[in-house]
């Protein structure tokens, strides 16, 4: 494995939050074909995979929820949702 700094990711981890608009999304800078859907399904996966103390999932998982399974066409930003849930189930 390769060892990161856990600091760095920390400190990306609180830039990137600090990036989510109040609905729990992220869009601007990040803008591509897969939309707002596919960017805030990808940033909280990484955001929200570990550790991520005092991170506030909530706005993030009813925005992913409001899309029906049956409402996104591309099976690449489906699997970016349900990886992105299961990053912000509590570990046990």
């Amino acid at each position: 494995g390769v060892d990161v700094d856990p600091a760095l990711l920390n400190r990306t981890r609180a830039w990137l939050l600090s990036k989510r608009g109040a609905d729990g999304t992220w869009e601007g800078r990040w803008h591509s074909a897969s939309g707002k859907l596919g960017i805030t399904a990808y940033t909280a996966w990484a955001v929200f995979s570990g550790s991520s103390r005092g991170a506030d999932p909530e706005p993030t998982r009813t925005f992913l929820l409001s899309h029906s399974p049956d409402s996104i066409r591309s099976p690449y930003i489906l699997a970016l949702v349900c990886l992105a849930l299961q990053s912000m189930e509590a570990p046990e």
